[in-house]
């Protein structure tokens, strides 16, 4: 299947990713910028209109009665010349809606489309009138309404409302200030998108670069060299030194597995090695040489136990690949009644012949009644483990003790042996894959796998393997079983 062409790189996507979210914040601060601009902007005019609508009334009018006068401020300028100066627009109306004055400077319209409609509406001092033409209360970008205004309700000695003077202002000069703002804003964000792109691609760079250095790591290793790990500074809570971490564990896991395999050759060679090498023999001698018929039983007897001895390892080696390769297979349990009387009796048998050899005794203690709910096949497998090791580390002429019990609704298998025991610093890694005493290694043949295989199986069948023994005075293995198998 064909990788699709100009797919981004994850840095890319990292630079994308940057230079959105740069462009994204300075667009959202160039809004509040500009919206905040535009609202000091109102408030200073609506102060400034405020304050010259006052001085339109207070230097302007002349109020007699319900008769406005219009008349020129203390420095003899009219209301015409001060509307020009300041850049503004007044209107003065009577208390009727009659206009009675209308001053504009440049730019301004004049007419009768200024005019408001009869009714005011007024609140305190300010009132807003309604034109024809929309008033400005707060000017937004690109907006199509031309005034600020102010309306002030003028009124006589008594209190009585005689006209209204509304002021106003063109927003031109706003309007335009605020887009110029929009410009520059959209102007900063597009032109500078190579900048922004440029920033994406230095963070995305540098928040990437532990995991450039995991891949180089990684890269370095090689499948000989698997006790190699990550090296990665950082806080145990950065992500990507937990990612390191997590290579790591594999690492061991893979070295183990590797060891593992290694140990294995090495021990399978070996163990393989010494029958073969006997079996070899037997053949060249039986072959070379001529014999009575009581010299070719001893050959044949010779070779038999050999491959005896080629089976059972071959078994186990089965039996430990199948565990390892699916576990799946070892629970699929079949449940009967089993008597553990018969299993003793007929393990008994089987090794009759090596019992005699070694002159070794059997102490049997075993209820003839005590039977128990469990998968044959593997506790069949499990006894005979201990069994055969008894038999092995058992110096001739010693004595093998095998006795049962039960108590609180579990049943106790109890194998000893007057063997030359196992240190007590040993005795838990008995039970692990290859493993072997440094004191027993040499005194009988095996590889180590029968002991890890007893403890899985007996996991399996709800019970528990342990061991007790005191270097010199022999080891003793018990098994517990309940005697009800439950299923779960």
């Amino acid at each position: 299947m064909k990788s699709p062409r100009n797919v981004l790189t994850t840095t890319q996507k990292l630079a994308f990713f940057y230079s959105f979210i740069v462009a994204l914040s300075f667009f959202i601060v160039g809004i509040v910028f500009i919206i905040f601009s535009a609202s000091v902007m109102h408030w200073v005019m609506e102060s400034g209109l405020k304050k010259e609508g006052l001085d339109v009334v207070e230097k302007f009018l002349k109020i007699d009665g319900n008769i406005i006068t219009l008349v020129k401020n203390e420095e003899g300028k009219s209301i015409d010349e001060y509307a020009v100066e300041e850049l503004m627009g007044v209107l003065i109306y009577d208390d009727q809606g009659n206009e009675k004055g209308a001053f504009f400077t440049q730019g301004m319209k004049t007419g009768s489309h200024l005019a408001p409609n009869e009714t005011l509406h007024g609140k305190d001092d300010v009132v807003s009138l309604e034109f024809d033409q929309a008033t400005l209360l707060f000017s937004l970008p690109f907006s199509r309404e031309k005034y600020y205004t102010h309306s002030i309700v003028v009124e006589n000695n008594s209190k009585e409302r005689v006209g209204v003077v509304t002021v106003f202002h063109l927003t031109t000069d706003t309007t335009m200030f605020i887009n110029i703002l929009w410009s520059v804003l959209i102007g900063i964000i597009f032109l500078a998108l190579p900048f922004y792109w440029i920033i994406g691609l230095y963070m995305a760079r540098k928040a990437l670069r532990p995991v450039m250095i995991i891949q180089k790591q990684v890269e370095s290793i090689a499948s000989h060299k698997l006790e190699t790990r990550l090296t990665l500074q950082g806080s145990e809570k950065d992500e990507l030194v937990q990612l390191a971490q997590t290579f790591n564990n594999l690492l061991s896991r893979l070295d183990s597995a590797a060891k593992w395999q290694r140990q294995f050759i090495l021990d399978m060679a070996h163990e393989l090695k010494t029958p073969l090498a006997v079996m070899f023999t037997t053949l060249e001698v039986a072959r070379d040489e001529e014999h009575n018929k009581e010299d070719l039983q001893q050959l044949f007897s010779s070779l038999l136990e050999d491959t005896q001895r080629m089976i059972r390892l071959t078994q186990t080696l089965l039996s430990t690949t199948r565990q390892q390769q699916n576990e799946g297979l070892d629970q699929q349990l079949t449940i009967t009644s089993v008597s553990i009387a018969e299993i003793v009796d007929q393990f008994l048998k089987s090794y009759a012949s090596t019992l005699r050899l070694k002159r070794l005794d059997i102490y049997a203690t075993v209820d003839q009644s005590l039977t128990i709910t469990t998968d044959k096949e593997k506790l069949l497998h499990c006894i005979n483990n201990i069994l055969d090791n008894a038999i092995k580390y058992s110096p001739d002429g010693k004595g093998i003790t095998i006795a049962t019990s039960q108590s609180d609704g579990h049943v106790y298998l109890r194998i000893a042996d007057q063997g030359t025991g196992i240190d007590p610093a040993e005795q838990t890694k008995v039970f692990e894959q290859f493993y072997r005493s440094p004191v027993t290694s040499g005194a009988a043949p095996g590889v180590g796998l029968g002991l890890s295989l007893v403890k899985r199986y007996m996991a399996l069948l709800q019970g528990s393997v342990r061991l007790e023994s005191t270097p010199g005075n022999g080891t003793s293995v018990i098994l517990e079983l309940p005697a009800q198998f439950v299923k779960k």
